[in-house]
């Protein structure tokens, strides 16, 4: 839909619409708010269902030496396999 359908014409709003905003200053997108299945079913993101492979921020497992169950504050093994920006950027089917 344009922005001219949008706001009546003469208003303030419709006075604005189509225009640049914030006098050149750009805009970035620092939140997404979902569930768990919306993470991985349309964002592409690892299914939280599964026994591996299942965090998109570490390689941690359900069981073994790298279980999430593990929660010591520094020393939990699984700590060791997050992963760096990098990393996650190089993961397979990740744009």
């Amino acid at each position: 839909m344009l922005a001219e359908q949008r706001y009546s014409r003469g208003t303030p709003a419709g006075d604005r619409a189509g225009k640049p905003l914030a006098g050149g200053w750009k805009g970035c997108l620092f939140l997404l708010l979902g569930d768990l299945d919306y993470f991985g079913k349309v964002l592409k993101l690892n299914m939280w269902s599964k026994k591996t492979d299942f965090c998109c921020l570490c390689k941690a497992t359900l069981t073994g030496a790298h279980s999430f169950t593990d929660n010591r504050v520094h020393h939990a093994p699984w700590l060791t396999t997050c992963f760096t920006a990098q990393g996650w950027r190089d993961m397979p089917g990740k744009v």
